[in-house]
């Protein structure tokens, strides 16, 4: 068995306590937003997707089982809240818009411009 960073159990945590009893999401203030029109990346954006993107990881190694099989019968149901959970978990580690910042990060992160900002971060992008 695998051993989970700490950080990973603590985004976790925090998504769980985001969350109320029924399993809704709660409101989340966040101070970060998306990249600017030309792209650019902000230090705060990049830091939260560092924090997020373990627990993304861990989260979909969690799901893959039971989203295997699109024609199993809670096939929906599990990627209706694996999707809500992905997001939650972005919003509270600092990503306004989730996942949908999430994943502009991501390209982002492979733009010229934003070399020197990871560099300085030692964030290599792939």
């Amino acid at each position: 068995m695998k051993l989970i960073s700490i950080s990973t159990l603590f985004f976790l945590a925090l998504f769980l306590g985001a969350c109320s009893r029924d399993g809704e999401e709660t409101s989340l203030e966040s101070e970060g937003s998306f990249t600017d029109s030309d792209g650019r990346l902000g230090v705060r954006q990049v830091q939260a997707w560092q924090r997020v993107n373990e627990s993304l990881n861990t989260l979909a190694k969690v799901y893959a089982d039971s989203l295997a099989d699109p024609k199993a019968p809670q096939y929906e149901e599990q990627k209706n809240r694996y999707t809500r959970k992905r997001d939650s978990i972005c919003t509270v580690a600092g990503l306004s818009g989730g996942y949908e910042e999430y994943q502009d990060i991501i390209r982002d992160m492979q733009r010229p411009e934003n070399r020197a900002l990871l560099d300085s971060l030692e964030i290599s992008a792939h």
